[in-house]
């Protein structure tokens, strides 16, 4: 069994977020946003979510995002705590998310809750960035990928699995069932798990096979 390095998605893979995302965006702005309309193309974003630009869709969800302890009181998904303890003694482990910059406090706390002392580090990506935001960085997960040597990447997002792929990490686990990630064909280097039974048992035939 070799020892492998692998970068973990942390919202809706670790945590439980995005059906309360949703949730709590209808109840503040009056929408009748659904999960099958996340992750919409960027230049769908303004009118799917009921704002003037792309940019205010952005900030309306940050709002949401920075309210106290709002990140801090999600849940981990079913599964994963376990999952995660099993991986952490037999891999080297990293966090590689989509979250902007100003939630690290709040990621950190959550991993301190469920996994403590389980990933070596935790990288955020600012995948939606405000443009307000002058401090944050975005970064693709290719390239942090590639930065941490990353093995395998484990994700719910289908367009960040390919692109990791393209960049040359060589196995992805495309994570759960979700409107965003499903897909008639995936391409090669690619194997949809929906469950963290079938990731384990995913990534176990990984190492073996090295």
């Amino acid at each position: 069994m070799k020892r492998l390095v692998i970068a973990v998605d942390c919202d809706d893979v670790l945590t439980d977020t995005l059906p309360q995302v949703v949730k709590d965006f209808n109840e503040t702005y009056g929408t009748q946003v659904e999960l099958k309309h996340m992750y919409v193309d960027h230049s769908q974003v303004a009118e799917v979510f009921g704002a003037s630009t792309g940019q205010e869709a952005i900030q309306r969800f940050h709002a949401i995002y920075r309210r106290p302890g709002y990140y801090e009181a999600l849940q981990s998904i079913e599964g994963a705590v376990d999952a995660i303890k099993e991986l952490a003694q037999y891999h080297e482990l990293h966090v590689v998310t989509g979250r902007q910059s100003f939630l690290e406090t709040a990621t950190q706390y959550t991993l301190d809750k469920y996994f403590p002392g389980m990933f070596k580090s935790v990288e955020h990506t600012n995948y939606y960035k405000d443009d307000n935001d002058t401090k944050a960085i975005h970064r693709s997960k290719a390239e942090v990928c590639l930065q941490i040597g990353a093995d395998i990447l484990i994700d719910d997002h289908v367009v960040h699995g390919e692109d990791v792929l393209e960049a040359g990490v060589k196995e992805v686990i495309l994570f759960g069932d979700y409107p965003w990630n499903k897909r008639d064909k995936l391409v090669p280097g690619m194997v949809h798990c929906k469950n963290w039974q079938e990731a384990l048992s995913q990534v176990r035939k990984i190492s073996e096979a090295e």
